[in-house]
């Protein structure tokens, strides 16, 4: 679906907790946005003034102070960070006091972040902010590990290293010398390699301090590099390759080889420590824990259903039956299948298997389940599961998979997996299992989903006949390379326009503008967001050319009423969550303006191009509308006005 927007994001959801009767206390955004998380990208920005790099234009440059300041703010405002979960922070701190040494401390106090992130990094900047990925919180064996690579992200900011490592690239590539770029592109893996051998030994200076073992620290040392591999910018998506594939060939590469020395090297120079913990063991194992569930709650409420369905069964190769866990699994299974039917017949998780020799097969994961593990000790310990010890294995596709947990969860009794089936019959068109299910499910009076359940149960699919529709038009956020922050608050001055040209239809309509929550409702800005995501995830390009809205001010032929059909792709049959949302907000349908712009440079004060599409989705006759800007001739872009107007009449005049 040409609505779709790249996720960072990889990894954002609404407020109101998907999970309340199976997860426990868990991080929720606040209702405002506190002052604490505002950084005046201004006058930051103005700060960088100066800043110049050898071999870099002025441009190149403004980009960089942008993303610096005012798109670091943007991040906070857009939910890419947890905003006051004030347990972890603290804990972070007081970790980053007790091994940074005194002088660096005295020249650079460090502000720590949580990123709503579940890969395995840290981030550090030149200004003292320290950035963890609440992936590392998850997946770190002990402080130690913790330790050395907050300690290794530190090292980089003081070390000045990054742009400084590309400059002579970036120079030969602006003046277009490309023979002098091949030779520049060679050095900077030399520049690369003395940048992270620099930050190793600042972070082993730093263990050294709190008497922290440095043995520890091995595979972590590998994972980072692996990570830090994957997110250059000079290395390709087709060229990534999964962490076993990785450590087999780049595992010997010069670096790695230089870095296991240096670690050798200082291990013999120091008296060789024991601690892996300085602060609290215990304290650390209760971190991890919430981490580790964060990752998963994350993964699954931002659409990610892979990463859920892989962490979530890596957990059941690990001993965790509960309930909660195998909810992950069954329900980010039917979902990959809702989103996706020809995932049916594909080997489960088999994306881990290209790197193996299976990579051709349709084999699931169960052929190489080591290829699940990053830890090779995870491996060791999930190796006698009967999943893995026993030759014969129970399923091999995703349906196979589903069908199989869905048993289990049956045996221990566990309602919501009545729900779920009752969603997957409903997608496979069987009445007769889909009420089977529903029945069962509402017998008990209590669930997750009970008011969905009943809605179902009354009219054979998710029908909101009362409300408003609301209008939702997202025209903060591009992710393109020159629109930013900076972009987005010239066009809040423009809002005014789009209001004007909705005020009379406030009987019908609630309107809802992003930019307006961005760094003031957290709370209600994901709620948005998931709705966002869910949409642009559910529905592909080819669900938009069959359900465009070719004309206005028409009634629907025969044809068009003939793709009205109950069994269509459905926003509340792929994340039932979302009906409480609904109801709560006397809502009956969704009208989605994603409005796209794009400038001249970082700086440009007015765009030279911009474009919309539409999506109109209703939970009365359940048959989606998609529309898109169309001008005539040589016009690029519209007014804010224009652009609202048509907005305004594709969903009046849908029909």
């Amino acid at each position: 679906m040409t609505l779709r927007i790249p996720l960072f994001i990889c990894l954002i959801s609404i407020s109101t907790s998907l999970f309340p009767q199976l997860k426990g206390n868990s991080y929720q955004f606040p209702e405002r946005f506190s002052k604490n998380y505002f950084f005046d990208p201004g006058q930051s920005y103005l700060a960088l003034k100066d800043v110049q790099v050898k071999g870099f234009t002025p441009d190149q440059m403004d980009f960089y102070k942008i993303n610096k300041t005012y798109n670091l703010q943007r991040e906070f405002d857009n939910n890419h960070y947890y905003l006051e979960w004030t347990e972890l922070e603290k804990y972070l701190y007081k970790l980053v006091d007790t091994i940074l040494p005194a002088n660096i401390k005295e020249i650079q106090p460090y502000d720590i972040f949580i990123r709503r992130d579940v890969s395995y990094n840290a981030q550090a900047l030149g200004n003292g902010f320290i950035f963890v990925n609440i992936g590392l919180l998850s997946n770190c064996s002990n402080e130690a590990e913790l330790a050395y690579i907050m300690g290794h992200e530190i090292g980089h900011s003081i070390f000045n290293h990054g742009y400084m490592i590309n400059s002579s690239y970036v120079s030969a590539h602006n003046r277009k010398d490309y023979s002098a770029m091949m030779q520049e592109f060679d050095r900077m893996f030399e520049k690369s390699r003395k940048a992270e051998l620099q930050s190793d030994s600042f972070a082993y200076q730093c263990l050294d301090k709190a008497k922290l073992n440095t043995q520890t620290i091995v595979n972590s040392l590998n994972v980072i590099q692996y990570e830090e591999y994957t997110s250059s910018f000079y290395v390709s998506k087709n060229r990534r390759a999964s962490f076993k594939d990785y450590m087999k060939t780049f595992g010997t590469h010069p670096t790695s080889i230089d870095r296991k020395k240096l670690l050798e090297k200082f291990r013999k120079e120091h008296q060789t420590a024991t601690k892996k913990f300085v602060i609290d063991s215990v304290y650390f194992a209760r971190i991890k824990k919430i981490a580790h569930e964060e990752c998963k709650k994350i993964a699954m409420e931002s659409c990610n259903y892979e990463t859920a369905l892989r962490l979530a069964f890596s957990d059941y190769l690990l001993g965790d039956n509960s309930f909660k866990n195998l909810y992950y699994i069954i329900e980010s299974t039917r979902r990959l299948l809702y989103e996706n039917p020809s995932f049916s017949k594909e080997g489960f998780l088999a994306e881990d298997l290209k790197y193996t020799e299976f990579e051709y097969t349709n084999s699931s994961i169960l052929k190489r389940p080591e290829v699940l593990f990053i830890d090779s000790m995870q491996f060791v310990k999930a190796a006698s599961h009967p999943l893995i010890a026993d030759p014969e294995k129970p399923f091999g596709t995703y349906e196979e998979a589903y069908l199989y947990f869905t048993d289990i969860a049956e045996q221990k009794k566990f309602n919501e997996v009545y729900f779920s089936k009752a969603l997957y019959y409903y997608n496979k068109r069987d009445e007769a299992n889909f009420r089977d299910n529903i029945i069962k499910y509402t017998a008990q009076g209590t669930g997750l989903f009970i008011d969905l359940a009943n809605n179902l149960n009354t009219y054979g699919y998710p029908y909101i006949k009362e409300g408003k529709t609301v209008v939702f038009i997202d025209n903060s956020t591009n992710y393109s390379r020159n629109d930013n922050y900076y972009h987005s608050l010239q066009r809040i001055s423009s809002n005014s326009e789009i209001y004007s040209m909705f005020s009379k239809d406030t009987s019908k309509i609630k309107l809802c503008l992003m930019n307006e929550m961005l760094g003031i409702q957290p709370k209600k800005l994901y709620e948005y967001q998931k709705i966002q995501w869910h949409l642009d995830d559910l529905y592909t390009d080819n669900d938009e050319e069959y359900f465009y809205k070719k004309r206005y001010n028409s009634k629907e032929d025969m044809e068009e009423r003939a793709k009205k059909n109950k069994y269509n792709k459905n926003l509340l049959i792929y994340a039932p969550e979302l009906y409480t949302w609904f109801v709560t907000n006397n809502a009956n349908g969704i009208l989605y303006q994603k409005i796209k712009y794009e400038y001249p440079s970082v700086k440009a004060a007015e765009e030279y191009h911009n474009f919309y599409n539409m999506g109109y989705f209703n939970f009365s006759d359940n048959r989606p509308f998609f529309g898109k800007c169309i001008r005539s001739g040589s016009i690029r872009k519209q007014k804010t006005e224009e652009m609202a107007r048509d907005a305004r009449e594709y969903l009046l005049y849908k029909e």
